[in-house]
This record gives C-alpha cells, sequence and structure tokens, in this order.
C-alpha cells in the first residue's frame, strides 16, 4: 500500500514539474488531477486491495487538507494546487516510512486514513450515477463504416 502510495504522490508531483517544463499545458495538468481523483472512488470501500486502501487514505487526506471539499450532494470540488501541495506532503511521509523501515508506524499510518468516510460514500454514489451517463457508448465499427460508404 504504501509503495502504491508513494508512487501515486510522486506522480502528482512531477506533473507540476513536467507542465513547467511545457510538457502539460494548465489545463491538461487539471484534467490529469481531475481524472486521477475520480477514477476509483466510484468502486467503493475494499480495504483488503492495496490500490483501493491507498485511494482511500490519499482522498481522505485530500478532503482533511482542503485539497478537496465534498459537499451533502457528493458533488467533488478540487484546489488544484492544495492537491499538489498535499502530494509532496503524502509522498514525504510515504518515503520517510520506507526509510524508517517500521512496519507498526506504516501500518498506523495506513489505518489513520484509509477509512471509508461519508465524504467518501456521497461521491462514490454519485460518481456512479455520472459515470452510467457519461461513460456509456455503442461500439459498432460496422454500423459506423455503412454509415460513412
Amino acid at each position: 500500500t504504501i509503495e502504491e502510495h508513494k508512487a501515486d504522490m510522486g506522480a502528482l508531483v512531477m506533473l507540476d514539474v513536467l507542465t513547467k517544463k511545457g510538457f502539460y499545458t494548465p489545463l491538461k495538468r487539471k484534467q490529469i488531477i481531475t481524472s486521477y481523483l475520480v477514477a476509483y472512488v466510484l468502486k467503493g470501500p475494499d480495504l483488503e486491495n492495496a490500490h483501493r486502501a491507498r485511494n482511500i487514505l490519499q482522498h481522505n487526506y485530500f478532503i482533511k487538507n482542503g485539497a478537496i471539499n465534498v459537499n451533502k450532494d457528493g458533488i467533488m470540488k478540487i484546489d488544484y494546487d492544495k492537491v499538489i501541495d498535499c502530494a509532496h506532503e503524502m509522498l514525504e511521509n510515504s518515503v520517510r516510512l520506507q526509510l524508517d523501515k517500521n512496519s507498526q508506524k506504516a501500518a498506523d499510518y495506513i489505518k489513520t486514513d484509509a477509512v471509508w468516510s461519508k465524504e467518501l460514500d456521497r461521491m462514490a454514489e454519485n460518481l456512479k450515477e455520472v459515470d452510467k451517463k457519461l461513460n456509456s457508448y455503442i461500439n459498432a465499427p460496422l454500423a459506423n463504416e455503412l454509415i460513412n460508404s
């Protein structure tokens, strides 16, 4: 869980570096952050899976530190700069945990923030509904070919 967490936070931190170097536009940076923040929440709680546990941990940290605000309807408002600031903090925490080689300390870190919260529950329900509406399409190459001929 810590290793996956470190990789995610490293990627978010590098996003600013790559944007400053011109690899991404500021808009693309926001799109990548938004995509990351909605990618796993709709799957709901599953703390037995390292990927899900680290995702839940991260979202709770973002919420606790004001990078994400979730209203009563489960709509997420993102403070993009705070997301990167939080990612820096979480990256430092995960690297420190690995360097300390203290498995109890790492387990406590995960246990503290990897908890399915009411904010995550509202977000998940809202995202499930949106996902059904926006991410459904029919892939019909033959029909498209017949229409275009």
